[in-house]
């Protein structure tokens, strides 16, 4: 009796658990598929109205752009999020919070004055193309705005208004750069027209931002910094800038080493098939939003099996939806890519290594944050920039040899060995394992809707064959795991959260 007790309670427990990570994921989700649709639109626009030469040159200039943002901000995003949550009077609160917009701001501005007077050098030894100096020298006046808009989001979610921070971040500022860069593509400009008015639009967005934290908070960004935490909350943000830092070198700097080595246009077709790859881990980054607060709860609760059984489901559920994303888009890569324009088609092979990729970072789940929740952080500090440096070495040789698909291929095998390693990382610290015979119904399951969406290139092809092969696909894929038959912990779930 207290065992059947006890396993009730578990259960009981799990469902709890799995039912705040999912009300969370789900309105994260919610959001991050409208940015995404946004983006996707904000993309498609651009591509259509610069063809391939221009868009590489803005894609290039906002990845160096991108690659400041990660270091200028000098940690207080992550701080913010540490600090934050913990004071307990507005004044303090404040304090903090005019200190991380200022830390923020120096960083930015001085990024930014060094953009502007290294963009000749940098076009020199990269593109070689003259309408990359303005380019990289208006999106330097977005990084100042981009910075800030990156701790007014932390600060958001510190103050559990996560609903403001999808609001601007994932709405406003896609959302208000789509119409901006439409504009300026109807009245007749082309690349510098619409950097500017994206730069424009960064700007309004920040505006917005203050304006949603002044009205529903009483913390406004005017106040006096609390000198005695000034060095702890340094010592906590500084160190997080190397992180940073790696993290870029094997996520986003093989698009800068494409720009040093092959075209403008190699960048731009490399560019979207990145973006469009990003996609696959969506399901698995909505479930990240939730995850690391409910397993760091139960790991100082001592709870190891309710912790092992959440990772699991996590991870099956991140791969299960995730598996129909990359294995459609690896079967009609050409046919998507088209979309965005005749001249991007000839990244299919680009965009099937970075889906692989994309895939194996679902499969392993949440494995990253639950060594981070299981304080293994200088782990994760030193996987990331070791994979990072690494990430750099591969790069160059195989985009000497093999290209643009060279460049794909070794980021892709980079980030799924880092993934294997984080896997076997927690396994070897945590025993845990998030793998069963359960993985096996969505595994058959798809292996039979990608035979039928290959099969609909027999009657059809384009953009009917993406919506039409895509949608008979996600239909097959969803009626055989129907058939073969629902998780109990599933179904537990559903009758206690879903109704």
């Amino acid at each position: 009796m207290q065992d059947d007790a006890t396993r009730c309670m578990d259960r009981s427990l799990q469902v709890s658990s799995l039912g705040s990570i999912f009300r969370g994921a789900g309105f994260f989700a919610a959001g991050k598929v409208l940015y995404n649709v946004l983006r996707f639109l904000f993309n498609f626009v651009l591509t259509r109205g610069l063809g391939v030469e221009l868009y590489g040159i803005y894609a290039f200039a906002n990845t160096v752009v991108g690659a400041a943002i990660t270091v200028t901000t000098l940690g207080s995003d992550k701080a913010v999020l540490r600090y934050l949550p913990a004071l307990e009077t507005d004044v303090e609160r404040r304090g903090i919070l005019v200190f991380a917009l200022a830390l923020s701001l120096f960083g930015s501005f001085t990024a930014a004055t060094l953009l502007w007077v290294f963009a000749p050098l940098l076009t020199q030894y990269t593109l070689e193309d003259p309408a990359l100096v303005p380019t990289i020298r208006i999106l330097a006046g977005l990084l100042v705005a981009r910075a800030l808009l990156k701790v007014l989001s932390s600060a958001f979610r510190a103050l559990d208004l996560p609903e403001y921070d999808v609001l601007v971040q994932q709405i406003a500022r896609p959302l208000v750069g789509l119409l901006a860069v439409a504009v300026a593509f109807q009245f007749g400009y082309q690349l510098v027209g619409a950097v500017t008015a994206i730069a424009i639009s960064s700007l309004l967005v920040l505006v917005i931002g203050l304006a949603f934290l002044g009205k529903k908070t009483d913390i406004h960004v005017f106040g006096r910094v609390p000198r005695g935490d000034i060095v702890e909350y340094t010592r906590f943000s500084l160190p997080l800038t190397v992180k940073d830092a790696g993290s870029f070198l094997y996520t986003r700097a093989d698009v800068l080493m494409v720009g040093y080595f092959l075209t403008s246009s190699a960048v731009g077709i490399y560019n979207v098939s990145v973006l469009l790859a990003t996609v696959v881990v969506l399901p698995l980054s909505a479930l990240n939003r939730i995850f690391p607060s409910v397993a760091s709860r139960l790991h100082e609760a001592g709870q190891r099996t309710e912790l092992e059984s959440i990772y699991a489901t996590v991870t099956r559920w991140g791969l299960t939806a995730s598996l129909p994303i990359a294995v459609f888009g690896i079967v009609l890569g050409s046919e998507v890519l088209a979309v965005f324009g005749s001249g991007f088609s000839t990244g299919e092979l680009v965009l099937a290594f970075f889906l692989l990729g994309q895939l194996l970072n679902a499969a392993v789940g949440p494995s990253g944050y639950l060594l981070l929740m299981t304080d293994h952080q200088y782990l994760v500090s030193l996987n990331q920039t070791t994979f990072g440096v690494l990430n750099l070495i591969l790069n160059y040789f195989f985009i000497v040899e093999f290209g643009m698909v060279g460049a794909a291929a070794a980021t892709a095998a980079i980030l799924g060995t880092l993934n294997v390693v984080r896997l076997v990382e927690v396994w070897h610290y945590e025993r845990m394992v998030p793998y069963s015979r359960r993985f096996v119904k969505p595994l058959v399951a798809i292996a039979v809707a990608g035979g039928v969406v290959i099969g609909c290139r027999q009657f059809l092809d384009g953009l009917a064959l993406v919506v039409g092969g895509g949608a008979l696909g996600g239909v097959v894929y969803l009626g055989l795991l129907v058939t073969m038959g629902v998780e109990p912990d599933d179904v537990d779930f559903a009758r206690e959260y879903l109704g």
